[in-house]
């Protein structure tokens, strides 16, 4: 019997971009019989609702949605897996699309490998409209281990088309909702699957994933601010929080470490960039002076809360430049 897939997304005021993401579902090249696509209206004000409201009259019986107030997308994540009834899942942001053949060859990998995950190359799509690959052929390799993946590609929860009962028997822990939770909250999950499973990633060299870096990533965008910058510096305490729950490991294994690394270096660098690099990009609540220096305080105060030694990377260039920037940030800005 084939398998059933439930495609996921959560919606808020994304009237500009939902439709594309629904036709993309409804024009997979799997028997169309065997997906349903399923959304959340995390509180919309604009017109979100009443385009979901349209084609969930066009395609009842393949399409649910539901709709209220905003409660952040960690949250909406959780609601929405837990209305997954099907073999697979897979989340697919509001914003973005599928390839046409993506659940049939990411089914097919899966099948093929007995895999708990698989994924396939993502094609990144500039604010320009200019299209380019966000992933590079040699580290993306046919059955991958999950450790090998990680070290060598971005890891969020989209474009993973993961196992039902896998994710279920894994009982991830959630973190509690707040502002801080809702930054990065993918990176978490989908880390947390990569050192849960036993199997190879099934892995696709077709392109099936769309990311529309509209604004560019929201790190990096005009719209980041002070605020911003402290939930993400929380996100990480939260993130080491949950990863020591979920994985009920010290820090020191092996497996725990490697995703803590990987986080830690994410935070490093978009500090280092945000506010060393270039502090233009900020563009309200900018930062002043003390502000600045409170974020690497609070940087290494969470490090030293979890007794996590800032270890320099021996392989990526971009790995020792973050950790070597940020470290001589503090010494500078504590007067040192």
């Amino acid at each position: 019997m084939s398998a059933t897939v439930s495609i996921l997304t959560a919606c808020y005021n994304c009237e500009s971009t939902i439709a594309k993401n629904i036709e993309s579902s409804l024009k997979q090249t799997y028997d169309q019989k065997l997906i349903e696509l399923i959304f959340i209206d995390d509180g919309s004000t604009d017109k979100t609702l009443s385009i979901l409201e349209k084609y969930k009259k066009l395609y009842p019986s393949r399409i649910k949605m539901s709709s209220r107030e905003n409660r952040g997308v960690c949250k909406t994540f959780q609601e929405l897996i837990a209305q997954v009834n099907t073999d697979y899942f897979i989340f697919a942001d509001a914003d973005d699309y599928l390839s046409n053949t993506a659940i049939e060859s990411l089914v097919y990998e899966a099948k093929k490998n007995n895999a708990d995950i698989s994924t396939g190359k993502t094609i990144g799509i500039k604010p320009n409209g200019k299209m380019h690959s966000l992933n590079y052929n040699n580290n993306f390799r046919n059955n991958m281990s999950a450790s090998a993946f990680v070290l060598h590609n971005a890891s969020y929860i989209w474009n993973l088309l993961i196992k039902t009962e896998f994710y279920k028997k894994c009982e991830y822990k959630w973190p509690e909702q707040g502002a801080s939770s809702n930054i990065l909250e993918d990176c978490a999950v989908s880390r947390w699957l990569f050192n849960c499973t036993q199997q190879l990633i099934g892995t696709t060299r077709k392109y099936t994933y769309y990311y529309t870096q509209q604004n560019a990533n929201k790190f990096r965008s005009s719209g980041w601010h002070h605020t911003k910058t402290n939930q993400l510096i929380k996100s990480m305490d939260i993130f080491l929080k949950m990863s020591l729950i979920n994985h009920q490991y010290s820090v020191s294994s092996k497996s725990t470490r490697a995703i803590i690394d990987d986080f830690i270096f994410f935070t490093a660098i978009t500090i280092m960039s945000l506010v060393y690099i270039n502090p233009l990009r900020f563009a309200s609540e900018k930062p002043n002076k003390d502000q600045k220096k409170q974020y690497y305080i609070d940087f290494f105060n969470i490090l030293k809360k979890y007794d996590i030694k800032l270890k320099t990377p021996k392989k990526s260039f971009w790995k020792k430049m973050a950790y070597i920037s940020i470290w001589w940030n503090w010494k500078v800005r504590k007067g040192h």
